[in-house]
């Protein structure tokens, strides 16, 4: 498959930094045309954050699997200087780790990591930001545990004590996906719910929708279902044998519709705000504040729940954009007041 590529400047010649010429490279793993609403929502929120501070940013677009992704990287790493970004922020993949922070470090570019935490193994191999690799300046990551407990928590309001559940996750090679499944499996454990089976579905509803059947047909008594992204819940949806307590992650478009229409219990998320105000604190850090004098040089970033009571209010104000956010409002370089990052907007939804 030939990688899609697609290359986007925002550029605000009227901003105040306008003359510093300040580069940012953005890489979604998914490509333009992406059916996953999350990273649309996502890159959108990173080029409206890019747009609001003047910054002249680069979207990559890459192909849904870590070897486009990775090969994106490398390609990044090996232009000539004069056309190298400062910055460049992106996933940490799985076993990948590593040797793109050792390629970034030799060609002098500043990369923060976003979306995902590292995993285990790689931390014992590179450390922390700023550490054994200078130029990794920082991360930004979801709390994916709590993503997990939030999801089987509500589920298990709804499903009795001994219930059959069944857990959808993305895939073995992605630490946020791994992650959800652990916490599922423990949670489910903890709140006495009987998880027969976890699956992969490779974050693509059209496999959970083949898997459906054979799911249903091994396990006939099924009460809920936990579900690593909205995506993918809506071919549990389409069930035509019973409707489920299906709670999924990521808030997007169709999700909170479903929540809203009672189609599904609930979506948890908020995290796809993460990647924007990574770009905030990149600016800021770009121009002097740095945010080690903050939050120290990781940021985990909470869930939140959407139900029928508010997931309404969710679609329209972050969803649909009907407000959008103006991320000058969370840059300290607009904003000399601000002593301390405000990300947590979405507390309100706790």
């Amino acid at each position: 498959m030939k990688i899609l590529l697609l290359t986007l400047f925002l550029i605000t010649p009227l901003s105040l930094f306008a003359k510093d010429g300040l580069r940012v490279t953005y890489i979604s793993p998914d490509p333009i045309d992406t059916e996953n609403e999350f990273w649309k929502n996502t890159t959108k929120q990173v080029m409206k954050a890019a747009k609001d501070l003047g910054i002249e940013l680069e979207v990559l677009y890459t192909q849904s699997h870590y070897s486009y992704y990775t090969s994106m990287i490398d390609k990044v790493s090996k232009r000539p200087k004069e056309t190298l970004p400062q910055y460049l922020l992106i996933l940490p993949i799985k076993s990948t780790a590593r040797n793109t922070l050792e390629k970034l470090e030799k060609v002098g570019v500043k990369t923060v990591f976003i979306n995902a935490e590292v995993n285990e193994n790689e931390r014992e191999s590179i450390g922390w930001p700023r550490q054994k690799y200078k130029n990794w300046i920082g991360e930004f990551y979801p709390d994916d545990y709590q993503a997990g407990r939030l999801v089987v928590s509500e589920v298990a309001k709804k499903c009795r004590k001994g219930s059959d559940v069944v857990a959808i996750n993305g895939t073995h090679i992605s630490n946020a996906s791994l992650i959800r499944e652990k916490s599922f499996e423990e949670t489910s454990k903890e709140l006495n719910l009987n998880l027969k089976q976890s699956f992969y579905g490779n974050w693509k509803k059209e496999k959970v929708g083949r898997m459906l059947p054979y799911i249903e047909g091994r396990y006939p008594n099924i009460c809920g279902f936990f579900v690593s992204s909205d995506f993918m819940a809506e071919a549990i949806l389409n069930s035509r044998l019973k409707k489920y307590q299906v709670c999924s992650i990521d808030w997007t478009k169709n999700g909170l519709q479903n929540v809203k229409d009672k189609k599904q219990l609930c979506t948890v998320g908020g995290h796809f705000l993460e990647p924007a105000f990574a770009l905030v604190a990149t600016f800021d850090y770009h121009h002097g504040y740095d945010f080690k004098n903050d939050f120290g040089l990781t940021y985990k970033s909470h869930f939140y729940i959407a139900n029928q009571s508010n997931a309404k209010e969710i679609l329209e104000k972050f969803i649909e954009n009907k407000k959008p956010l103006n991320f000058k409002n969370y840059s300290k370089v607009f904003n000399k007041k601000i002593k301390k990052y405000n990300f947590n907007i979405l507390k309100n939804y706790e």
